[in-house]
């Protein structure tokens, strides 16, 4: 069906590069019949802040990294390896915080892991925020990790550069591109 309803059409839009290769290599839609266009970001929300006030607002410590990860917690998220992480992170450093924010089938599974884990102490889930307030989180932390299985091109990629804070995702969709 995907096959006959793109090859009725004049044009397709792909969100990456990387999608418009798996269009025309799996789908075989024409290449010169496929347009790039990459997911937006509101810049009037996502820029630069000073990180110590954002952390004073939000009331999160000061001395501590802060890894944060914003996103539907769903077992594809990969969330579980993140907390994995954590547990490996905190043998080497004990001030490092991770901070999740997201709400999702996978939340219950995730707050049993990290008690398990004994992370209670390092590991954050705060459920969903309003859009207006990721980009203070954002600012507040030290570093972004994406751990999900797959991707198209998320959005919270370009909102996290945006913000200037370093992004690290897994090699899916969009994102390595």
């Amino acid at each position: 069906y995907i096959k006959f309803i793109l090859g009725l059409t004049n044009q397709v839009i792909a969100i990456s590069h990387y999608w418009k290769e798996f269009f025309v290599n799996h789908i075989g839609v024409g290449e010169s019949s496929i347009s790039v266009v990459y997911n937006g970001y509101e810049q009037s929300l996502f820029f630069p802040m000073e990180t110590k006030e954002c952390r004073k607002i939000l009331n999160l410590p000061l001395d501590k990294k802060i890894i944060i990860t914003v996103g539907n917690l769903l077992d594809e998220k990969g969330h579980k390896y993140l907390i994995e992480a954590m547990a490996q992170i905190l043998v080497h450093r004990k001030d490092v915080i991770c901070i999740i924010i997201g709400e999702g089938k996978s939340r219950s599974k995730l707050e049993s892991q990290s008690k398990t884990l004994n992370l209670n102490d390092h590991v954050m889930i705060l459920g969903k925020k309003s859009h207006e307030d990721i980009p203070l989180w954002l600012n507040a932390s030290d570093i972004f990790v994406l751990p999900s299985l797959v991707e198209g091109n998320p959005t919270v990629m370009s909102e996290c550069l945006a913000t200037g804070l370093p992004f690290i995702g897994t090699k899916v969709g969009a994102v390595p591109e």
